[in-house]
């Protein structure tokens, strides 16, 4: 809980990145072959956080796309993992890889009985004459069935104008926007997506809790 940090909005708190994430990769594993961890590494960030889950309505964690040590512990603490994933050629093709790495790696590891919903969300798509996003959703889909969530997240220039205020599409003021047309496409785009990820994938383990 040390390293829990408040932010302007009430109920929402961060943990925020820092340079020293790095030395995770090294420490951890000199610390488990010297006898002081109190459980395996990849379960490390498992046992921190069911230490102050129950503060919190939900905890999300945003991972690296590698299979390094810090990685493996986010799959191996989270209840559903959203992969991100362009609706792009050499994107899926890394894609596959990354999850065959995976499950290799996994398989050597003991997870306690653990296994987290794995999803895949399509994003970058386009809907432009001639881009390849429809094509690739149909192998990506045809690849991973129902692992595949329904909304992707389509391009708009929107979310990037966001960022350059610090904003979200959800904060932005009227004098904040593009346009309205814009904004309202932006908000198209996302609340779906979100309103999937929260009906079918955490609203369900609220009931069941």
């Amino acid at each position: 809980s040390y390293a829990i940090k408040p932010t302007c909005w009430p109920g929402l708190h961060i943990i925020p990145s820092c340079l020293a994430l790095h030395r995770i990769e090294t420490e951890l594993m000199g610390k488990f072959d010297e006898g002081k961890l109190p459980t395996d590494p990849h379960l490390m960030l498992r046992l921190a956080i069911e230490t102050i889950a129950h503060d919190y309505d939900v905890i999300v964690i945003d991972s690296a796309p590698n299979l390094g040590i810090g990685t493996i512990n986010v799959v191996c603490a989270a209840d559903v993992l959203i992969v991100p994933t362009p609706a792009e050629l050499f994107d899926y093709t890394s894609a596959l890889q990354f999850f065959d790495m995976l499950r290799d790696l996994l398989r050597n590891v003991d997870l306690k009985g653990f296994e987290p919903d794995v999803r895949i969300l399509l994003t970058k798509y386009s809907n432009n004459n001639g881009s390849q996003s429809p094509w690739m959703e149909e192998q990506i889909r045809d690849a991973w069935g129902s692992m595949v969530l329904k909304n992707v997240v389509r391009e708009t220039d929107e979310v990037g104008k966001g960022q350059i205020r610090m904003r979200t599409v959800f904060e932005q003021a009227i004098d904040q926007r593009s346009s309205t047309g814009a904004w309202r496409n932006a908000l198209s785009i996302w609340e779906p997506v979100c309103n999937e990820i929260f009906d079918r994938l955490i609203k369900p383990r609220w009931e069941i809790r």
